[in-house]
């Protein structure tokens, strides 16, 4: 039962990724412009013309291999980046959207928590 639920959650955690990757080229996940500083930020990104595009095909590309459940180890640790990056966007700049960067984070942190011993070895001498 607790396999089946750690794979159900990690195909939950890629179709996040792989909606949000795929909303960068597709759109069809109205986003609301942010204000603020936020939109400093949102504006900046947005006219370096490859950032967007670059997070989404990384975003897509990691949500297939979460889902596939092949590399998914590697695939955590190149998306706990951006995870920290969104859920710190979100709660310092445009808190009132945070839910989905929360869940992402939860999700990512959840399971390198739960293989931490394969990843030991990138931290000890």
């Amino acid at each position: 039962m607790l396999k089946n639920t750690r794979a159900v959650l990690r195909i939950i955690l890629g179709g996040i990724v792989l909606i949000f990757g795929l909303n960068n080229f597709l759109h069809f996940i109205p986003m609301e412009i942010p204000s603020g500083n936020a939109q400093v930020l949102w504006s900046a990104f947005d006219q370096s013309a490859y950032f967007f595009p670059m997070l989404g095909g990384i975003e897509i590309l990691l949500g297939l291999v979460l889902i596939s459940g092949f590399w998914t180890k590697l695939a955590l640790l190149i998306l706990f980046p951006i995870s920290i990056n969104a859920l710190l966007f979100h709660l310092f700049l445009f808190p009132e959207k945070v839910g989905a960067a929360a869940a992402l984070f939860t999700l990512n942190i959840y399971f390198i928590i739960l293989n931490f011993k394969e990843y030991k070895h990138l931290i000890n001498k």
